[in-house]
């Protein structure tokens, strides 16, 4: 069971960051008087005039997204507590949520946002995230986030059985070898 868990963990975690990729074939919006445009990825050049850490922090604040790195801790801590062996002293656990939150994810964030966002785009996206539909965009989109995650968790989990069923003889078979392999394998045990 915690091999599905953490094939299904693999998966979803793969869809959410594939689901953050900016699509390769957008390369306009093709509206008239839009001057926001998303290159293809292969012409993905810097822009001249990079998004100023300044604008970063505001969008940031604007999005919400300076609170998710607590609720990203959480997760990642919440996922390594189910994928590593039970015997995994709490010490490593301690230590694992104590380095991560030391992590200085505004400047990671910002140097990123540099690489693709120019001071002109920012300026836009920071004018719509003060209106009132830039706002409600910021108010649903984790309840659409959390409800994206939720139904490709279980439909993960439906595609995990499924899989693992077709496969069962097949599991069952190379379990029994494994199994046999590490009862031929003499213990060693490491001296105090």
């Amino acid at each position: 069971m915690r091999f599905v868990l953490v094939c299904a963990s693999v998966l979803v975690i793969t869809v959410s960051a594939v689901g953050q990729q900016t699509p390769a074939l957008l390369h306009s919006s093709g509206q008239s008087g839009s001057s926001l445009q998303v290159p293809a990825a292969s012409t993905n050049q810097p822009p001249e005039h990079p998004i100023t850490q300044a604008q970063v922090h505001e969008l940031l604040e604007l999005t919400g997204a300076n609170r998710l790195k607590d609720q990203m801790i959480h997760n990642t801590m919440e996922y390594f507590q189910k994928a590593l062996p039970p015997y995994m002293p709490k010490d490593v656990f301690d230590d694992l949520e104590a380095s991560f939150t030391k992590l200085d994810v505004e400047s990671i964030t910002v140097k990123e946002y540099q690489k693709h966002i120019s001071t002109e785009d920012a300026a836009q996206f920071i004018a719509f995230y003060k209106t009132p539909a830039g706002r409600r965009l910021v108010s649903v989109l984790p309840v659409i986030a959390h409800d994206v995650q939720e139904s490709a968790t279980i439909e993960a989990s439906q595609i995990s059985r499924e899989v693992f069923a077709r496969h069962k003889d097949e599991i069952l078979a190379a379990a029994a070898k494994y199994g046999q392999q590490q009862s031929d394998t003499p213990t060693v045990i490491a001296p105090n």
